[in-house]
């Protein structure tokens, strides 16, 4: 970002002082009430520090030293610049000392040529109050042939969707806008103008009134997250980079000894092995998955209950490629419910997952702060709102047939259920042992690598006939888990999207279902030990022992841990 302005400090400290400590508070307090006071100035602290820590002062300040030189007769640096606009600057060099004096010039030059401010175009559609008015005219009397043809469900699906999305690219024209590195944060996009003639033009009188509007609805926005700075860390750093105009996802670079980064297609192909490491129920193989399933009535979604679902999306994440943002489902939720109801009613009859709803855009996440390898990412698929409402639908007609079977210490993907139960459940059964006297206690706790991306579809379906699926619905959930298509999402500015791929295992993390699935995997797991404790792919136990006489006696069976085969 430019500099509003320059400011510069010419400082003497002599060697006599006795607190240097005063020395960097003051100018600690002088920097930060200057940078409160103007926006992003260009800071220039100049002078003889003697021996006052040029790192210290540098890092308290927030301020980088340029001067790498000896700068006295003694060979101390003693004369420091501390700037943050280094980069408009040579690398200073060093000259004779004037007249009798025992320190060296230093000579700091301004740069040949002035870097030129970052300009990026940016493509957006907006939504204004008259388009999303004739967006409006025209669903409300649509009939939606393409949902009640005689064509294959996946047909329906593809042509509702793709209606959908050419009357929004009618409605709503794209345009485009330039962003300069200098534009005030609370300059909305279509008001911002890098083009110096048009500034110009523009009525200075009126431009000053309507940035003064702006600068107030921005600063009383920003107000309104004072109070998350105390509730939750997590949104509040959110809302921070948000205000300070920084990306809330980072860039991932992972590079490799050569200088060269991993590419998109790489991660994809990494991810794509794994997705692969079990095959998917062949034709042959699902009458057996099937077999002895309870058959049920026909589930019967009304458009009332798909309304309701559909005014519950929320509006702040963002929209899935070629589909109408989640503020317009929403908006039309009532045009929409019907249509959709007919298409989620046809997925429990025939037991088909349309296959335009199964494919996902991964946006990667990294686990740690500087990744240096693909296991160091994690993957969060992004699928079309329009799915995650029918899984909504799938999940509770599933929850239902299975609530009965779930392991009563599972406190993850439930209703009412969350980490504090967990936690609390767990701390309050080791505490009751210990206050026994004469016992202690070891603590076990087991995380699942790829827990999500490695689900057996087998496994996972025969555990759930085993806790009372039945049959409808068994069969879309793994027709939603089959031929799933994924790509990439770019890692980085300037970076492209990844080719499509399939997947033949794991439940995408990042769907409603996902969790659910993941549930009956591990739902046996040391069911017969009391002492256990799950939070969806995480597993605590408690062990317990008593000392008597000196001897120490296991309170559990030696076995007590053991996985059949079958259900692995």
């Amino acid at each position: 970002m430019m500099h509003s302005c320059i400011i510069f400090a010419s400082i003497y400290y002599p060697e006599s002082a006795k607190n240097r400590r005063d020395l960097v508070t003051y100018l600690q307090k002088t920097v930060d009430l200057l940078r409160a006071f103007y926006e992003n100035p260009a800071i220039v602290l100049a002078g003889d520090f003697n021996q006052t820590k040029k790192s210290w002062l540098a890092s308290c300040l927030s301020l980088k030293q340029v001067v790498n030189f000896p700068t006295h007769e003694s060979g101390s640096i003693l004369d420091l610049i501390l700037t943050n606009c280094e980069t408009y600057y040579q690398t200073p060099e060093s000259l004779v000392p004037l007249a009798c004096s025992d320190h060296n010039i230093v000579l700091w030059s301004a740069a040949a040529s002035i870097p030129n401010p970052k300009i990026k175009r940016v493509k957006y559609r907006s939504l204004i109050d008259s388009a999303i008015c004739t967006y409006g005219r025209w669903i409300a009397t649509y009939p939606f042939p393409e949902v009640y043809g005689d064509k294959s469900l996946d047909k329906k699906c593809q042509l509702f969707n793709e209606v959908l999305h050419a009357k929004y690219l009618e409605f709503f024209p794209e345009k485009t806008f330039t962003r300069c590195e200098s534009d005030k944060p609370w300059i909305p996009p279509p008001n911002q103008e890098t083009n110096p003639k048009k500034v110009q033009a523009f009525p200075r009188r009126r431009f000053a009134k309507c940035e003064k509007i702006a600068k107030s609805d921005y600063l009383s926005h920003e107000k309104s997250h004072d109070s998350l700075r105390h509730t939750n860390p997590r949104k509040w750093h959110r809302a921070v980079k948000q205000i300070t105009g920084k990306s809330i996802h980072n860039s991932i670079k992972i590079s490799h000894p050569d200088g060269t980064y991993t590419t998109v297609d790489e991660v994809n192909q990494y991810f794509t092995h794994i997705w692969n490491s079990f095959p998917s129920p062949t034709q042959a193989q699902k009458p057996e998955i099937l077999d002895s399933c309870a058959d049920e009535g026909e589930v019967v979604i009304d458009e009332m209950t798909t309304y309701k679902t559909l005014m519950k999306v929320k509006v702040n994440c963002s929209a899935y490629p070629d589909e109408l943002p989640p503020k317009l489902i929403r908006e039309y939720a009532p045009f929409i419910a019907k249509p959709l109801s007919v298409l989620i009613n046809l997925c429990f009859r025939i037991g088909i997952f349309p296959a335009v709803w199964k494919k996902a855009y991964v946006r990667i996440i990294p686990k740690v702060t500087n990744p240096k390898s693909c296991d160091e990412l994690s993957p969060i698929s992004q699928t079309p709102c329009l799915a995650k409402v029918a899984e909504t639908f799938i999940m509770r007609v599933l929850l239902d047939q299975i609530q009965g079977s779930i392991d009563q210490r599972q406190y993850g993907g439930l209703k009412d259920c969350n980490t504090s139960v967990y936690l609390v459940k767990m701390y309050d059964s080791l505490l009751k042992w210990v206050e026994k006297g004469h016992s202690f206690v070891d603590l076990g706790a087991i995380d699942f690598r790829k827990a999500f991306d490695l689900i057996n579809h087998i496994v996972a379906a025969l555990n759930l006939k085993l806790m009372g699926a039945k049959k409808k619905t068994l069969t879309l959930v793994l027709d939603f888990l089959r031929q799933r298509m994924h790509r990439v999402f770019a890692l980085y500015e300037g970076d492209t999207n990844s080719k499509w791929s399939s997947s033949t295992c794991g439940a995408p993390q990042g769907t409603k279902l996902a969790a659910i699935v993941f549930l009956p995997v591990i739902n046996f797991l040391i069911a017969d030990y009391d002492d256990r404790y799950k939070f969806v792919d995480d597993l605590s136990f408690i062990l317990k022992y008593l000392v008597q006489s000196g001897v120490v006696t296991p309170q559990f069976s030696s076995n007590f841990f053991s996985v059949e085969t079958s259900r692995r």
